[in-house]
C-alpha cells in the first residue's frame, strides 16, 4: 500500500519523504504479585516481540521516452522524411505526405536514419545479333574439257597419174579495164518513235464510286463509278473519239455509271497537279476534259496550261474552273491506270478525265519553257 502520496505536477515528478519515524518506547505495565507463602516458580508472562517496520520502497522516476521519431524513405528517385510522436505516427506521417513512398527505413529517435535512393545500374542484356541473310555467291561451273571423238580420214582411191597431153602455146592478151561504180548503199532514217502513255491517277487521289469517294490504290476490278454523258459526245462506250473530238458546247450532262474492268499500278517520277491540290495529281499523259479558248477537248494533263479550264464535278454539275495554279511533284509515286466501260469518262480529285490511253501530244508546258 502506498503512502505519502503527494498533489500530482505537470512540471515533474514531486519530491516525497519516505524516511521512517522513531518509534516512542512504551513503559512495561507492571504486573503485581500476590506474596506467596510456599515459593511458586514464576508465570513466565510472554512479551510481544517488537515489530520491526518493513521499509516502504521507493518509486524509481522512469526514463524519459523520446518525444519524436524520425523515419526516412524514396520517392522518385529522391529521400523523403516524416516524423511523429511514435515509430508508427513517423510512418504514418510519411506515407501521408510521399504516397508510394519506397525504401522506407526503421523508424529513429536519434534523427532521420540515412536511406540510398540512386538506382541500381541495370545490368545489360547480352542481345544476340540477328543474323543477316547472305545470298551466295554463284560460282560459274567450270567447264570439264572432253576429248573430241577422233574419226578416222576418209577413204581415197589411189590416185592414177593421167597421160601428158601438150598444152597450147597461150597468146597473152591484155583485159581492157572497165570502170564500175560502186553501188551507193542507202542508210536507213531513224524513225522516231513516241512514247507509249499511260492515263493514270495519283495513289492517293479520292475517286468517286456509287458508293463514295475512294482513293485509287483502294480500288478493285468490278466497281461502279460515277461518269458523264453529254449531248455532244459521241456513243461514250468507244473510247477512239477522245483525241480528235472536240466542241464549243457541253449540254444535257447527266450522271450515269461506268465499271472498273481493269487496274494497273506503276511508279512514276514525275506527276502534275493542278490549283495547288495534291488531291488533283495525274500522271503526264492522263487525258483531261478542259476547255480552250472557248471549245471544249481531251487535253493530256501535261500539257494543260495557265488559263485553262478544267471541267470539275460539282453537286452532279459538270463546271468549268479555271487552271490559277499548276505545278510539278517531282517525286516517284504510285499511279494506277483505270480503264472502265461502258462509259469511258470517271471523276478523280473531283475532275473529270478519260480512260482513254492516248498518242502523245506533244512536250509538257514545263518542257517548251
Amino acid at each position: 500500500t502506498v503512502t505519502n502520496v503527494t498533489s500530482a505536477s505537470s512540471s515533474g515528478i514531486p519530491s516525497v519523504s519516505c524516511t521512517a519515524p522513531t518509534p516512542v518506547p512504551v513503559a512495561p505495565t507492571p504486573v503485581p504479585v500476590a506474596p506467596t507463602p510456599v515459593p511458586v516458580a514464576p508465570t513466565p508472562v510472554p512479551v510481544a516481540p517488537t515489530p520491526v517496520p518493513t521499509p516502504t520502497p521507493v518509486p524509481v522516476a522512469p526514463t524519459p521516452v523520446a518525444l519524436t521519431w524520425y523515419i526516412s524513405g524514396c520517392l522518385n528517385g529522391s529521400p523523403v522524411y516524416g516524423s511523429g510522436p511514435t515509430s508508427g505516427r513517423a510512418l504514418d506521417d510519411l506515407l501521408a505526405s510521399f504516397p508510394g513512398a519506397t525504401n522506407i527505413t526503421g523508424a529513429s529517435s536519434s534523427g532521420y536514419p540515412p536511406v540510398s535512393c540512386t538506382a541500381p545500374t541495370p545490368t545489360p542484356v547480352p542481345v544476340a545479333p540477328t543474323p543477316v541473310p547472305v545470298a551466295p555467291t554463284p560460282v560459274a561451273p567450270t567447264p570439264v574439257p572432253v576429248a573430241p571423238t577422233p574419226v578416222a580420214p576418209p577413204s581415197f582411191p589411189t590416185p592414177v597419174a593421167p597421160t601428158p597431153v601438150a598444152a597450147p602455146t597461150p597468146v597473152p592478151v591484155a583485159p581492157t579495164p572497165v570502170p564500175v561504180a560502186p553501188t551507193p548503199v542507202p542508210v536507213p532514217t531513224p524513225v522516231p518513235v513516241a512514247p507509249t502513255p499511260v492515263a493514270c491517277v495519283q495513289g492517293d487521289v479520292l475517286v468517286r464510286t456509287t458508293n463514295g469517294y475512294v482513293k485509287a490504290r483502294d480500288l478493285a476490278i468490278g466497281q461502279n463509278l460515277v461518269s458523264y454523258s453529254f449531248n455532244e459526245l459521241p456513243d461514250n462506250s468507244s473510247v477512239d473519239f477522245a483525241e480528235t473530238w472536240v466542241s464549243d458546247t457541253l449540254t444535257s450532262s447527266s450522271v450515269v455509271e461506268t465499271t472498273i474492268s481493269a487496274i494497273k499500278a506503276r511508279d512514276v517520277a514525275t506527276t502534275v497537279m493542278f490549283n495547288g491540290s495534291k488531291q488533283r495529281r495525274f500522271s503526264l499523259e492522263h487525258l483531261m476534259l478542259v476547255k480552250r479558248d472557248g471549245i471544249y477537248a481531251f487535253i493530256q494533263a501535261g500539257v494543260v496550261k495557265l488559263g485553262d479550264y478544267l471541267v470539275y464535278d460539282i453537286n452532279n454539275q459538270a463546271t468549268d474552273v479555271l487552271v490559277e495554279v499548276l505545278g510539278y511533284v517531282d517525286e516517284t509515286t504510285d499511279v494506277y491506270d483505270i480503264t472502265v466501260n461502258p462509259y469511258s469518262l470517271f471523276i478523280a480529285g473531283d475532275l473529270i478525265s478519260h480512260n482513254k490511253k492516248g498518242q502523245f501530244q506533244g512536250l509538257t508546258i514545263r518542257d517548251s519553257q
